[in-house]
């Protein structure tokens, strides 16, 4: 998904990624962090 907004004449766009993740098997997981270009995700566990 892209957004974009104008405000006092400068323009700003940004992405938002939204990731759906299915466990394989049953029990505890933990899902790594994500890289993607400058930005990181948090662990989740």
């Amino acid at each position: 998904m892209s957004v974009s907004s104008h405000t006092n004449g400068n323009n700003t766009y940004s992405s938002r990624w939204q990731i759906l993740l299915r466990p394989r098997k049953s029990g505890e997981l933990q899902i790594p962090e994500l890289l993607i270009n400058d930005e990181v995700s948090p662990t989740i566990s």
